[in-house]
C-alpha cells in the first residue's frame, strides 16, 4: 500500500517509538487463530482466553512505556485514522484503500456482548493500558484534524461526486464537462478534464490524485493546495468535483475536506454485479461463463456510510436504479445538490448492444491479427447504455427479501 516515502528510512529511524495496539479481545482472537493452526489448539476460544498467554505479558511490556508526544500509535481499529498520521508525521503517501478487504477482515472480529464482557473482566489491568493508549491516540489525531481544518477551511463551498463505479459517472462527467460555461454562470465551477471519443473518462481524477513513477495511484496534498488557490480567485463560487476513482480515497477526502457535501450513487447489488460482468467482457477480455454469487451484498454503501460516520462528514445519497433509464434522472439527481442549477438539458443516450457481440469483442482482443477490429469493437462497445433492463439473473433471485449476516450488512440472498 505504501507508494512513496521520501525520507522514510532516516525520519522513522529518527522517532523514538512507534507502538501498535489492538484491544486484548482482538489480540486473543488473533492468537487464538494461530495456535489453532500451527500448533494444533483444540480447546475452544473460551478456554484459550480463559487460560494464561502472551497477552499479559504484551500489556505489562506496554505499561511500562511512558505515553507522550514522541510516540506515535498505530492501531487496526482506526486503521485509517494511523495511515493518516504515518503519512503526516513521516511525510509518506498511502496507495489507494482496498475497501472490500479491509472491511471483511474486520467483520470477522465481533463478539458477543457475554464473550466481551468476561473478557474484560479477566483482563481489567490490560485494558487499562488499552484504553490509555487509545485515548492518546483520539488526542493525536484530534490535534491533527483540526490543524487540516484550518489549513483548508477555503473548501467549505463544495460537492464532491464519489461515485462509485458502474453508477453512471461517464454520463454524469460527460454531460457536466459539456455544460461547464451554463454551470459557471450559475456560481459553480466545474472543472475541465479530457475524455475519449465516446465520452468515457476519470472525471476530476487529476485534480486531486497523482501517480508515481510506477503508476500508482495516490492523494496529492500540493494538487488539493492548486485547487484552493484557484477556488480562492472564484470566492463566490462552488466548485464541482466528479469522479468514481475519488470512492477508493474516502479517508483523505473526508480527512482534508470535512466540510464539503458528498455524493454518492446506491445501486442494486445484482444489476451493479452484472454491469461489472459487461465491463469485463468489454474491456478486460473475459469470456467465461456468467455466474451469480450465492450472496449479493451492499458493500459500497457500507463502506462509505461507515467512514462517514467515523470522519463525521456528510452524504447525500441518490439512488441510481430510480434514475435508470431515464436520462432526466441524472440531472435531478446532481440538480438537487444546490439551491440553483442550470435549465434542464437531456443527456446524449448512448447504444444498447447484445452480450455475444461483447463476448466477440473480448475474443477479438486475443487474435493479433484482429487487433485493429478489437480497438474498433472497443470504442463502439462503451457507447453501450443499461437503459434495456435485461437482467442475467433469474427474476426469482431479484424477488428475495434483503436479509441481515452477523457483521450488520445487508444481503440479498
Amino acid at each position: 500500500m505504501l507508494v512513496s516515502a521520501k525520507g522514510q528510512e532516516q525520519q522513522i529511524a529518527g522517532a523514538k517509538q512507534l507502538i501498535f495496539f489492538d484491544s486484548p479481545a482482538n489480540i486473543l482472537l488473533e492468537e487464538f487463530s494461530v495456535a489453532r493452526e500451527s500448533e494444533n489448539y483444540t480447546g475452544s476460544f473460551s478456554s484459550y482466553y480463559r487460560e494464561t498467554n502472551t497477552v499479559n505479558a504484551f500489556f505489562k511490556h506496554i505499561s511500562t512505556l511512558p505515553v507522550n508526544h514522541n510516540q506515535l500509535l498505530v492501531s487496526p481499529d482506526n486503521l485509517f485514522k494511523s495511515l493518516l498520521l504515518l503519512e503526516d508525521t513521516f511525510e509518506l503517501s498511502f496507495d489507494k484503500v482496498p475497501h472490500g478487504k479491509v472491511f471483511n477482515e474486520n467483520s470477522t472480529r465481533e463478539l458477543d456482548d457475554h464473550t466481551q464482557q468476561e473478557i474484560e473482566r479477566l483482563y481489567a489491568k490490560e485494558y487499562e493500558v488499552y484504553q490509555a493508549l487509545a485515548r492518546h491516540f483520539s488526542h493525536r489525531w484530534d490535534e491533527f484534524r483540526q490543524r487540516t481544518k484550518a489549513n483548508y477551511a477555503r473548501f467549505s463551498n463544495a460537492v464532491i461526486h464519489v461515485g462509485p463505479p458502474k453508477t453512471g459517472t461517464s454520463a454524469i462527467q460527460s454531460w457536466l464537462n459539456q455544460n461547464r460555461k451554463a454551470l459557471g454562470d450559475k456560481g459553480i465551477d466545474y472543472p475541465a478534464h479530457g475524455s475519449d471519443s465516446n465520452g468515457i473518462s476519470a472525471g476530476n481524477f487529476a485534480q486531486l490524485i497523482s501517480y508515481t513513477k510506477s503508476k500508482t495511484p495516490y492523494f496529492d496534498k500540493q494538487r488539493l493546495d492548486t485547487l484552493l488557490n484557484k477556488m480562492g480567485r472564484k470566492p463566490t463560487s462552488t466548485v464541482l468535483l466528479s469522479s468514481e476513482h475519488f470512492y477508493y480515497f474516502l479517508p483523505w477526502l473526508f480527512t482534508y475536506l470535512p466540510s464539503a457535501q458528498y455524493v454518492f450513487f446506491i445501486r442494486h447489488p445484482i444489476p451493479l454485479f452484472e454491469s461489472g460482468y459487461h465491463q469485463q467482457i468489454k474491456r478486460h477480455r473475459r469470456t467465461n461463463e456468467y455466474r451469480a454469487p450465492n450472496q449479493m451484498f451492499f458493500n459500497n454503501l457500507n463502506v462509505i456510510s461507515g467512514l462517514s460516520r467515523e470522519f463525521g462528514v456528510t452524504v447525500t445519497y441518490k439512488f441510481y436504479d430510480q434514475i435508470v433509464p431515464g436520462s432526466q434522472g441524472i440531472y435531478e439527481a446532481i440538480a438537487s445538490c444546490f439551491k440553483t442549477f442550470i435549465a434542464r438539458l437531456r443527456l446524449t443516450p448512448k447504444l444498447t448492444v447484445s452480450l455475444p457481440l461483447a463476448h466477440l469483442h473480448s475474443c477479438a482482443k486475443q487474435i493479433s491479427l484482429l487487433a485493429r477490429i478489437a480497438i474498433e469493437l472497443d470504442r463502439w462497445l462503451q457507447c453501450y447504455s443499461e437503459e434495456t433492463r435485461l437482467f442475467l439473473t433469474s427474476k426469482d433471485a431479484l424477488n428475495k427479501k434483503v436479509s441481515t449476516n452477523g457483521a450488520g450488512r445487508k444481503a440479498y440472498r
